[in-house]
């Protein structure tokens, strides 16, 4: 990263959270905090943490004891100073040498031990803390039930999140975002504005649009739970990594998996790459042409392929055979998909030298052009989907089937709650017997009653995704305690409403009417046209690339941090109760 000088960069990092990957922004100042302490200080730090009592306070700088690991001889913790920066701080027993290459300093105590002060960025945590503290680190976890939490207001909404998890006791994601919320750090950097991305059920939406980056939001996401002695298993999602149309889909795909190497988890978003209209989902196939010659050239591959899946799938307890109009449609839709996977899998075990992951299949969005409730998945689809990742030699540990939820509404599908628990039932029992988990996005909106019917019919065997509702609590802790950011905040998203509807967003012209038809109406976070498009808002950059309005949310007074964490944590502990064993 280089020396922060003020001035000459575009952002202030201490009021940015999660968009560097280090925490060390400006080396001399934080040697100089450091070199503050007396040798006596950093020497009771060491006799208090090996064994187990409070570390000793100083001015200007804060020792965190929860953050504490070791191996061997060395011990670590992270310090933070009065300016937001922080350093990794290694005790070397008995002279030993540094984990690290190229310590920002060291120091020799009397007892024969060196202290070395580390860069905190996401290489050297996750260097250190994967050998000295596994656990504290975000975890694969394979068959756990578990809740996704997206963290679009990043650094403002962990201490909710682990105070929920340590309190509830269960275990989540914690740690996730998408491309659609995300940056990429370089481009960032550079200033560089993303492109328009479709979001099902609103229209197109800025790219990145929290502000963060994937880098920095894992490393802010660690730290802050290493500060805080997060005491269950979470991990961290690489959210809607989607696999584009065109020669380079791939390419782009392997940026973002790049940039996200330390995440847990990843969600491969195939869905612009299915062909919907070669298996619709009442089972009616597309017929006059040859799909499996035309997705499979090779004649081999074509016949291993043909001869494995006309033997008989198990599906809910009975075997079935797929007719060959099925087996066509199933191999047309899905192909391109499974041979991604099959080239993304390696990619990420390369990677990450091997280190264990969960990997999700995600095929529950779906184009602007189709109906949510014309692309359900059925059965047969998991079955195929499933048995060719065998097939394949690969598996995944989750899918996010097309369960009929929608953005921004309860269920309303025509077949009810009956429906959408008998749907997936049948589809939890077959992912389940082998080893994966079914997974439901958009989950925000979904009743009591509804998340209700989703743990009886998986028994609470499932992975279910927030992200909109926390920053919609984020507006209504606002509305009550800034009432002046918050009409910063309206402002901003009522223009991007009006440019929507100039564009042709009939939701946006929706929302509009419904506002202005109102003979009191008043800046409100109860409106769908903020509840809807208010996310533009937080990570909004001008033609430069500068920053709008980021650092406002970040810099609110306490008791409206106090009051958010608290009602994170309250309906944290409810969905999980409703949702999770």
């Amino acid at each position: 990263m280089g020396e922060w000088k003020p001035g000459t960069h575009w952002f202030d990092p201490a009021r940015n959270p999660a968009v560097l990957d280090t925490l060390t922004w400006s080396t001399e100042s934080l040697l100089r905090s450091v070199s503050a302490q007396t040798q006596g200080f950093w020497e009771r730090a060491l006799t208090a943490m090996r064994c187990g009592k409070p570390l000793p306070d100083a001015p200007g700088i804060k020792l965190y004891e929860n953050s504490s690991g070791h191996l061997g001889n060395n011990s670590y913790l992270l310090l933070e100073i009065e300016d937001g920066q922080h350093a990794l701080v290694e005790f070397a027993m008995h002279g030993g040498g540094a984990a690290v290459d190229n310590p920002l300093l060291h120091k020799k105590l009397s007892n024969g031990a060196i202290i070395y002060f580390h860069e905190a960025n996401a290489k050297n945590l996750h260097r250190v803390y994967s050998k000295a503290a596994p656990e504290k680190l975000p975890q694969a976890l394979p068959m756990t039930p578990r809740l996704g939490i997206g963290t679009r207001m990043s650094k403002a909404v962990w201490p909710g999140i682990w105070q929920a998890l340590n309190d509830f006791s269960f275990s989540a994601n914690t740690i996730q975002n998408s491309r659609r919320e995300l940056n990429l750090l370089e481009d960032l950097l550079a200033r560089k504005v993303g492109q328009r991305l479709y979001y099902p059920g609103i229209g197109f939406v800025p790219e990145g649009h929290t502000g963060s980056t994937f880098e920095g939001l894992w490393l802010c996401g660690v730290t802050e739970g290493l500060k805080a002695g997060v005491a269950r298993p979470y991990g961290a999602d690489a959210d809607h990594i989607m696999v584009k149309r065109g020669i380079d889909g791939l390419e782009k795909a392997k940026k973002v998996l790049t940039a996200a190497r330390y995440y847990s988890f990843f969600t491969i978003d195939v869905s612009d790459i299915l062909d919907y209209s070669a298996f619709l989902s009442n089972g009616q196939v597309r017929a006059g042409e040859d799909l499996i010659q035309r997705c499979i050239g090779d004649e081999k591959i074509r016949k291993d392929v043909l001869v494995y899946h006309r033997k008989a799938l198990k599906v809910d307890g009975h075997s079935i055979r797929l007719s060959e109009p099925q087996l066509e449609g199933l191999v047309g839709k899905y192909w391109q998909a499974m041979e991604a996977i099959d080239i993304l899998i390696p990619f990420i075990k390369s990677m990450r030298s091997n280190e264990s992951f969960d990997l999700e299949l995600s095929i529950d969005e779906h184009p602007p052009e189709i109906h949510p409730f014309d692309c359900l998945t059925s059965e047969v689809e998991v079955a195929f989907i499933l048995a060719e990742m065998k097939r394949r030699g690969s598996r995944l540990t989750h899918i996010a089937p097309n369960l009929g939820v929608e953005k921004h509404v309860d269920y309303r599908y025509r077949d009810g709650l009956e429906g959408l628990e008998a749907r997936t039932r049948a589809l939890h029992r077959l992912a389940d017997r082998d080893g994966v988990v079914i997974d439901c996005h958009s989950g925000d909106d979904l009743s009591e009653r509804t998340r209700r019917a989703l743990k009886r019919a998986t028994g609470g065997m499932i992975h279910f995704k927030i992200s909109p509702y926390l920053q919609e609590l984020f507006a209504d802790v606002l509305f009550e305690v800034d009432r002046k950011m918050f009409g910063t905040w309206w402002d901003d998203t009522y223009d991007f409403v009006r440019e929507n509807a100039r564009e042709g967003s009939t939701l946006a012209a929706d929302c509009l009417k419904q506002y202005e038809s109102e003979p009191e109406a008043s800046p409100h976070p109860k409106y769908a046209l903020f509840r809807l498009f208010c996310y533009a808002t937080v990570g909004k950059r001008d033609a430069q690339g500068n920053f709008v309005h980021r650092e406002q949310f970040y810099s609110l007074a306490p008791e409206f941090y106090v009051e958010y964490t608290r009602r994170v944590k309250s309906y944290l502990g409810l969905l999980a109760q409703d949702l999770l064993p």
